[in-house]
């Protein structure tokens, strides 16, 4: 399980990074980022409602 708590730290934090991003360097191609941080934020929650599953059936 601390596995799983470093990867939605590290999912947490690259989509801040990627939110942030398209402010700082513009351009069309940059939007795309928020939608790509949405989504590995979005997988952040996931692991955290499946660990608090496995921590409430223990």
């Amino acid at each position: 399980m601390a596995d799983l708590d470093l990867i939605m730290q590290a999912l947490a934090l690259t989509a801040i990074v990627l939110y942030l991003l398209p402010r700082v360097i513009g351009g069309r191609g940059a939007t795309a980022l928020p939608w790509i941080g949405a989504a590995l934020l979005t997988g952040g929650i996931i692991i955290a409602l499946v660990q608090t599953f496995f921590w409430f059936s223990k």
